[in-house]
């Protein structure tokens, strides 16, 4: 794959981080907003998917630098750990908004 192919689609992955974070965040920010809802009973959930997601930044920023450096060991080491990070954040925010007794992985 051409550099500035891989390039883009890196710059594309943290731009899906970056939104990830921001839907974290709301999520976070709107689990309890009514005292004494029964999502109240997530809010640690929903804290622990926002950590995950800001922690997801990482290798979606070392991804950019390695396709720009053509690097693709490290490319792919980004990869195979900011792929699974952010399959185990898109259980958590859907356990954080639905429970875990009503997952919808797929709708």
């Amino acid at each position: 794959m051409p550099r500035a192919v891989a390039l883009l689609a890196a710059l594309a992955a943290l731009g899906g981080a970056c939104f990830a974070v921001l839907v974290a965040n709301a999520v976070n920010w709107l689990a309890c907003e009514n005292e004494g809802s029964e999502a109240c009973e997530r809010q640690d959930l929903a804290s622990t998917q926002l950590v995950v997601a800001i922690a997801g930044l990482a290798p979606a920023i070392v991804l950019v630098v390695a396709a720009a450096r053509g690097n693709r060991r490290i490319t792919a080491l980004a990869l195979v750990v900011g792929v699974p990070l952010y399959l185990g954040w898109a259980i958590l925010v859907d356990a954080a908004v639905h429970g875990w007794d009503d997952l919808t992985l797929v709708p």
